[in-house]
């Protein structure tokens, strides 16, 4: 019998921050590969879109587009994360994440939600249970995207510091 495993991925190098209430903003992308062993040959790969420098043109608007809460769709795409094993266990991803906020506007936090390409997850929930096919989890049929919208409508204070963390935990069942 295996023995439970849980490998707890932190994007502390800041999955998403904003130029909140910029007047102008181009969105460039920049990449972040995180891998963490959960058994033998087991990897998590987290690819991240957007976000990567505070205050620079890579960051995402969080006052106007698609991540606003009144807008169509599934929100901001912020990464896409992918799994592969040759585990025998049964392999599940959960997520984590808490609201933007900026050290220096006391009080001020940003919620939003998470869509994983077929549900909104709330943070603590399970993620995506992974896909076994011939006794492995191949990266093709275990990836997906990871979207963002805003919860509420108000307005709040402009700042480049806006920050978040986003935690995904691949856990052996």
């Amino acid at each position: 019998m295996l023995k439970k495993s849980v490998v707890l991925i932190a994007i502390y190098a800041v999955l998403a921050t904003s130029l909140l209430f910029a007047e102008s903003i181009s969105v460039g992308t920049t990449t972040l590969n995180l891998n963490g062993v959960v058994s033998p040959k087991s990897l998590l790969g987290i690819t991240q879109l957007l976000g990567a420098s505070p205050g620079l043109e890579t960051a995402i608007s969080l006052d106007s587009g698609d991540i606003l809460y009144e807008a169509e769709g599934f929100g901001v795409e912020v990464g896409i994360w992918t799994v592969s094993s040759n585990s025998s266990s049964n392999l599940v991803l959960y997520i984590d994440y808490d609201a933007f906020t900026d050290d220096t506007l006391s009080g001020v936090q940003i919620g939003y939600d998470v869509y994983n390409g077929t549900d909104w997850i709330d943070s603590g929930d399970l993620f995506a249970t992974l896909v076994r096919v011939g006794g492995t989890y191949p990266a093709s049929a275990n990836t997906g995207p990871i979207f963002i919208k805003r919860t509420d409508s108000s307005t709040y204070p402009p700042s480049t510091n806006y920050r978040t963390t986003i935690q995904f935990s691949l856990t052996a069942q």
